[in-house]
């Protein structure tokens, strides 16, 4: 299949960065299609449908991507930091996917045809010399890394089939004007409130509730605060994910002070740190005028948002409709 390009571009191999070489490489044959199923076994730790993940596969993407978060992150990338992040979960849960993906693709009719796959390998600057390809160059990086061409050329053919499969899912997205104003509009917005903060425990937010109701039967702000023995603050005009409490308090925080109207009181908002209840004093509206010279940047970011969201959604429903069983979580 490949034997034209194979045959083709005769130039001297001149050795490359290996860093750059291996993280190309690893990228590719981080993902796996697997193999079909016959009988569980101990070294198959997941099915999708037919296809068997196997323990061996598993293994090799894990370990390159251990190998690139380390070229990544150094020496923060130990033991405590893969497990933080759930890496073993993370590579599990990839192959998964990406057998999703490509078993989608062929129930579709999508494929990738044999000038794609060339076009795709000669278009790869590792296997350029002066810039173009070269034959002797692609054939003896796969043989250092012990590949082998039918395989590679196999695993970049389902790559390709998994970007076409993405960029139709993803593709399905759209951005009105309306839209990027209303974000531009939400994110640029600003507010001021006053807050009294309470313990977070439970007569902390017994206190609040008593707080609240004084306020709300008439009683002035701060001297409902000395008697619940709160602590009256006010803020500076903040936008929407800014933290102006502590960080672990700053998302209730936030939602419940731009849920407010101007004078009006929230419910008791409970925190990680504290229990709050505000009371909006202002409400700075975006300057849309700006809008007009950010308006590309955020139909941008709407855009890659939105294709976000409804790839994760269509993943979602694709694993649902799947026959997917996990023999071993890796944990």
């Amino acid at each position: 299949m490949m034997r034209a390009l194979r045959n083709s571009f005769k130039t001297i191999f001149v050795p490359v960065m290996w860093l750059v070489i291996i993280t190309f490489i690893g990228t590719i044959f981080y993902w796996g299609m697997g193999s079909p199923t016959e009988t569980v076994n101990p070294g198959v730790i997941a099915t999708v449908g037919e296809t068997r993940i196997l323990r061996g596969e598993y293994a090799e993407a894990y370990r390159r991507q251990e190998e690139a978060l380390r070229r990544l992150y150094g020496d923060k990338a130990d033991a405590r930091f893969f497990e933080a992040i759930q890496l073993r979960q993370q590579v599990l849960e990839d192959l998964i996917n990406r057998v999703l993906i490509l078993q989608e693709a062929e129930r579709v009719g999508v494929g990738a045809s044999d000038e794609e796959l060339i076009a795709e390998i000669k278009a790869t600057p590792v296997f350029a010399t002066e810039g173009k390809f070269s034959r002797e160059r692609y054939l003896e990086l796969l043989r250092l890394n012990g590949l082998n061409p039918g395989a590679f050329e196999g695993r970049i053919r389902e790559d390709l089939l998994r970007r076409k499969m993405l960029g139709l899912i993803r593709g399905t997205a759209k951005v009105s004007e309306a839209e990027a104003r209303a974000a531009f509009r939400t994110a640029k917005e600003q507010v001021v409130v006053e807050y009294v903060a309470f313990p977070v425990d439970g007569e902390g937010r017994e206190a609040a509730e008593r707080f609240l109701i004084a306020v709300r039967a008439g009683t002035p702000w701060e001297k409902a605060a000395r008697e619940a023995k709160g602590v009256a603050k006010k803020t500076d005009p903040f936008t929407l994910g800014r933290p102006v409490v502590a960080e672990a308090d700053a998302e209730p925080f936030g939602l419940a002070a731009f849920r407010l109207k101007a004078g009006q009181v929230s419910p008791v908002v409970g925190a990680v740190t504290a229990t709050y209840v505000l009371r909006l004093l202002k409400r700075n509206a975006a300057d849309m005028t700006a809008f007009e010279k950010e308006r590309a940047t955020w139909h941008r970011a709407l855009l890659a948002q939105k294709e976000q969201q409804i790839f994760l959604a269509w993943l979602r429903d694709l694993r649902a409709r799947s026959a997917v069983q996990i023999h071993d979580r890796m944990t």
